[in-house]
């Protein structure tokens, strides 16, 4: 958006739901960004930064996509009063 607003800003997640003997869970979990910029300056710019904002997002931003690909333990608790 520094460079250009877009147009069309949309995320699409897929993935495969499973059941097996480790139960229910995601595979195959993958995010698609659509993404469009007008013709105005500063367009071309903004297109050519996209991937690189994406990974760096998916590499170090993101603390849901690394928890997922790491793993994490949750933990239940029923709170009564």
């Amino acid at each position: 958006g520094r460079h250009a607003e877009p147009t069309e800003f949309s995320v699409v997640v897929t993935g495969d739901k499973i059941s097996d003997e480790q139960g229910n869970r995601m595979t195959n979990l993958q995010v698609t960004f659509s993404v469009a910029f007008p013709d105005v300056e500063g367009a071309d710019r903004a297109r050519a930064i996209l991937p690189r904002a994406v990974k760096a997002s998916h590499d170090r931003l993101c603390t849901v996509s690394r928890t997922v690909e790491i793993g994490t333990p949750v933990t239940t608790t029923v709170a009564s009063g």
